[in-house]
């Protein structure tokens, strides 16, 4: 379900409906495991011609799971897998008769196995294999066995899903890089862009946070780097300010990320209008140490005028960056030396965030964006 926009994989899929149904009838059929409220179908059909909703139940998943560990396929793929599903793609298929087939992610794949329009596309959006193995080294034991299997078929499945579709598209250089080279051949880069006319900031200068780390707080990428801010740069900030607090904001925050609660961190769980909780604090700080494709919460962050700190690994995904935007650091002392130049300098703390909110304008244009996919289709 690409509605509420609450992760990334989300919001890309949202905002390339969105685009592609202005020049096209887009049939959107789209699987969840949740109960769908009115206001989510109604969201859907604002930006897609016809909506589909198929419900996984827990049932299913679990054997589908148990089946996937005896048929070589990757888990995420059989997670998302249901024979009743791929028949009604099928069916829906004969009666519509689309032009093309549009997957999102490669757990989507196997539904496309046997529709044949004039082209076929699938978003693999990130380097799957490459986030799970940046993964592996962080998690216990018994779970670490499974990661690496998991990417041993996931290795396996991307290098094989290259022949079953004419196009596909990837979010960053960088994640092309680790494809297969069969995958790579006929795989283009598309990246997100931000909606700059909703992400803007406001007039509010009063800010009740000095630091905001905004995400899935159930992923395992940004649990690892929020604790990462909270254990390893928030004590070198405190001998300097004492008071300083953090925000750690964004939906379904694990057990691990509710036991950073503190009198300098806050914990705040789903927020309705994430610009709020932008808008209430003076940096940004994504200090990313595994994971894969692009951080949307970074070009989010950006557009609010928020100066934004991170790591290496995700601005290696960023076009065209420039000197401090963003600000990239690669240990503790770094990004608390960054943070407080930034604290204890308002000027330069503004004069940033607004070449950020330029950066972004600039370079991650769903506009831009959507011209790539109508290119894409029309080649």
């Amino acid at each position: 379900m690409p509605f509420p926009l609450d992760k990334g994989d989300k919001l890309r899929a949202y905002h390339f409906i969105k685009q592609l149904n202005k020049n096209h009838e887009v049939l959107l059929f789209c699987l969840s495991e949740e109960k769908i409220s009115e206001l989510q179908t109604l969201e859907l059909k604002k930006i897609a011609s016809k909506v589909y909703i198929f419900h996984l139940s827990k049932a299913n998943i679990l054997f589908n799971l148990f089946k996937a560990l005896f048929s070589g396929k990757p888990f995420q793929v059989g997670y998302f897998f249901s024979g009743n599903a791929k028949r009604e793609i099928e069916i829906l298929n004969s009666i519509h008769q689309p032009q093309a087939v549009f997957c999102q992610l490669i757990r989507t794949a196997e539904y496309a196995q046997n529709i044949n329009p004039q082209l076929k596309l699938i978003d693999i959006m990130d380097a799957l294999s490459k986030g799970i193995e940046r993964r592996i080294p962080n998690e216990k034991f018994l779970f670490r066995q499974i990661l690496k299997l998991e990417l041993w078929r996931l290795k396996k499945y991307e290098n094989n899903i290259s022949s079953k579709f004419d196009k596909s598209f990837i979010i960053s250089q960088q994640d092309l890089g680790y494809l297969p080279k069969s995958l790579q051949n006929n795989c283009s880069v598309i990246a997100n862009g931000v909606d700059y006319d909703f992400f803007y900031p406001s007039k509010n200068n009063s800010k009740k946070y000095d630091i905001i780390f905004a995400g899935n707080m159930a992923y395992p990428p940004n649990v690892f780097a929020v604790n990462f801010l909270v254990k390893e740069i928030l004590p070198l900030l405190k001998t300097s300010f004492p008071n300083i607090k953090l925000l750690i904001a964004g939906a379904n925050p694990t057990l691990d990320v509710l036991n950073l609660k503190s009198e300098n961190t806050e914990v705040s769980g789903w927020i309705e209008d994430i610009r709020e909780a932008y808008d209430s604090s003076k940096i940004f700080v994504a200090p990313m140490l595994t994971g894969s494709g692009l951080q949307n919460k970074i070009l989010e962050s950006m557009a609010m005028q928020l100066p934004c700190i991170t790591s290496p690994l995700a601005a290696k995904a960023l076009t065209n960056i420039s000197k401090n935007v963003p600000f990239i650091c690669e240990n503790p002392n770094e990004y608390a030396s960054v943070i407080s130049n930034l604290l204890l300098d308002d000027e330069q703390r503004i004069r940033i965030g607004e070449q950020g909110r330029e950066y972004v304008i600039k370079y991650y244009n769903w506009s831009n964006i959507a011209k790539q996919l109508e290119f894409n289709l029309n080649d």
